[in-house]
């Protein structure tokens, strides 16, 4: 039997924090971590939960509250452009995920940004009645799914297939209306292939909507380059907008005129 005392359990710890610390300042990118203010001492793993708050928030919001709305009230609409704001911000955005400027908007919820560009496909693909969804998907994406059939398309039927990508290019079919996916699973980390889940949909005649909510800001992503119809996401995860930190939605420039925003 392999005994291990408490005291070299302890020595191992250290050496292996002193290494990471040694690690950390060659990498590039460890300066980073000064943008952001997090309590002394603290390695924040969580940000797939609530990214950090970059550190100079406080002097913005301080600055756009007494400045801004205290001060300049109502001439704010035009003078700080809040009225074009999900615009301004959408093209901001847009280069992080591989978007031309005019297919982003920040703006709502990911759930009520789900519910627009779904009703929109489904409105683009009349005849069809199959959406095509996974069963382990994220369960307020479910459940927008699931509204949107009972309160608006009683005649849809929703389709789950399984974690892996074969199972849902094998339930692909002419009576898909939608595919609806979250490209990096919250469970497993999985990472969907897009491009080839996108083609597959196109090529049967169905749209696809992507949530981005774990992929932006985490790993690259090019909605372009992979044909993607519509995308939604948040941003109060891995881009650190904050709590209530509006979401964002995406709309590829071919469909912008077709697509009928249902609110």
């Amino acid at each position: 039997m392999t005994t291990i005392s408490l005291e070299s359990l302890s020595n191992s710890q250290s050496s292996g924090l002193l290494d990471a610390r040694k690690q950390d300042a060659l990498d590039p990118l460890s300066k980073i971590g000064n943008l952001f203010d997090l309590p002394p001492n603290l390695v924040y793993l969580d940000g797939n939960s609530l990214g950090a708050m970059p550190a100079a928030v406080p002097e913005k919001i301080q600055e756009a509250v007494t400045q801004g709305w205290r001060t300049e009230l109502i001439r704010n609409w035009n003078d700080r452009g809040w009225h074009i704001m999900p615009l301004t911000l959408g093209n901001r955005l847009a280069p992080l995920m591989g978007a031309n400027p005019g297919e982003v908007l920040v703006v709502d919820s990911t759930s009520i940004n789900l519910f627009k560009t779904l009703s929109a496909a489904l409105e683009m693909r009349p005849g069809r009645t199959e959406i095509l969804s996974e069963q382990n998907n994220f369960p307020s994406d479910l459940h927008i799914i699931q509204g949107a059939m009972k309160n608006f398309y009683p005649r849809h039927k929703l389709i789950e297939g399984k974690e892996s990508d074969e199972s849902i290019l094998d339930l692909i079919g002419p009576s898909t209306a939608v595919v609806t996916l979250t490209q990096v699973s919250y469970r497993t980390g999985l990472i969907r292939d897009m491009e080839k889940i996108t083609k597959s949909a196109q090529q049967a005649g169905a749209l696809v909507i992507w949530d981005l909510a774990h992929t932006l800001g985490a790993i690259p992503v090019d909605l372009n380059s992979a044909n993607v119809d519509f995308a939604v996401g948040c941003t109060y995860k891995y881009l650190n907008a904050g709590p209530g930190g509006p979401a964002y939605l995406f709309v590829a420039n071919r469909h912008i005129t077709d697509a009928v925003n249902p609110l």
